[in-house]
């Protein structure tokens, strides 16, 4: 499926947030994003004597090994900040919350 639009911007947004603030921020996500999110993570400024913005990237379908990587990060994690993702609806096409047609958008 498409990803959000409005999604990375705002991610690392509140990333940069939490970093300013001397903590170390990990953006978790799939790998039908990393393109787009490591473009931001890499454009990234962080303030002087902050803390961290890093990324981990996870496939759609967790093998053993990913699970066990996904459930170390949320234990060792104190906030957590999900980024929806769109998905298919009965008809099997991603839509905008207007009802548009992201895959015909090219979104």
């Amino acid at each position: 499926p498409p990803s959000e639009t409005d999604g990375p911007p705002g991610t690392f947004a509140i990333a940069r947030a939490v970093a300013a603030l001397g903590h170390n921020a990990i953006v978790v996500t799939e790998t039908c994003n990393e393109a787009v999110f490591g473009a931001a993570l890499k454009n990234l400024v962080l303030p002087e004597k902050s803390g961290s913005v890093s990324m981990e990237i996870f496939p759609p379908s967790f093998s053993d090994s990913d699970e066990a990587r996904f459930t170390k990060l949320a234990k060792s994690s104190q906030l957590l900040i999900a980024c929806e993702r769109a998905g298919p609806g009965k008809d099997g096409i991603c839509y905008t919350m207007r009802g548009i047609d992201m895959n015909a958008k090219g979104l």
